[in-house]
């Protein structure tokens, strides 16, 4: 019986979502609770979630930092246009 639960919850367990709340993204049409029970329901995938991906990634003490697809684009336009001011 022991076995049988581990088993269930290894199949269910997936990564954590950025749990942003009401005022998440909603990139994916839904809340961040919304998504955690699709997943568990097998209605939709961990990789259906939108606000973890993106073109940048800050990592702080080794962990990556979860941002909103508003912040960014915040920080990778701050840094395209410092960047563009650099001759050569």
């Amino acid at each position: 019986m022991a076995g049988r639960l581990v088993d269930v919850i290894q199949e269910k367990v997936f990564e954590k979502l950025p749990n942003l709340g009401d005022e998440c993204c909603g990139l994916c049409g839904k809340t961040c609770r919304e998504m955690a029970v699709d997943i568990l329901k097998g209605r939709a995938n961990r990789d259906d979630c939108k606000a973890a991906r993106g073109s940048v990634e800050v990592l702080i003490n080794g962990k990556s930092m979860i941002m909103v697809p508003f912040v960014q684009n915040m920080i990778e336009s701050v840094v395209k246009a410092m960047l563009s001011q650099l001759k050569g």
